[in-house]
């Protein structure tokens, strides 16, 4: 797979992130969305968001990370963020990262981004391994990973950047090597 290919699912297209989305993803990062992700803070000026953006765009250029900014066919605004960074080498283990926009909760975006997404984002940086923190009262998330195909680790308390403290996070991971086959 191309690193720097278009997926495109029934309504959404995951485009490579780009500087020009620093506006959007800074306007959509809302306290109600940042409270459930753990590297986005709130507020987040525009100025974070292009430097988030350099920074991610410097990890996918070293093979270090794959993402995708969230957006609509006919819109080029980004309404959200999938991300893996590659976080071990042996074996291969990434950490999945996502969000979208408060406007765009409840719609089922994410169910149909998040699997063609961690299909390609296991091809590109070919893991072994992909694994996230949740919330544990964070249940559309919880559902969403299960559907996922990821399966619980464990609850332990875990530094969160977006709030600069410790939290209570819910470990799930997944063995990529049987999660999705090359020809779906």
């Amino acid at each position: 797979m191309e690193p720097h290919r278009v997926i495109a699912t029934t309504r959404l297209m995951l485009r490579p992130p780009q500087l020009g989305d620093a506006s959007a993803l800074a306007r959509l990062m809302t306290e109600d969305v940042s409270r459930w992700t753990a590297a986005w803070p709130y507020p987040l000026s525009e100025a974070a968001a292009r430097e988030k953006l350099r920074e991610t765009l410097a990890a996918m250029a070293a093979g270090q990370c794959f993402a995708r900014a969230i957006a609509r066919p006919g819109h080029d605004d980004a309404i959200g963020w999938l991300g893996v960074a590659l976080i071990a080498s042996a074996p291969p283990t990434g950490s999945l990262g996502y969000w979208l926009g408060a406007a765009f909760h409840r719609q089922g975006y994410l169910s149909e981004a998040l699997p063609p997404f961690v299909q390609a984002a296991i091809a590109v940086l070919r893991l072994s391994r992909l694994e996230t923190g949740v919330q544990p009262a964070n249940a559309a998330s919880l559902a969403l990973l299960r559907r996922l195909g990821m399966r619980f680790v464990e609850t332990r308390m875990h530094h969160v950047p977006a709030r600069r403290r410790e939290e209570l996070t819910a470990f799930y991971a997944m063995d990529c090597s049987s999660a999705f086959s090359p020809s779906r």
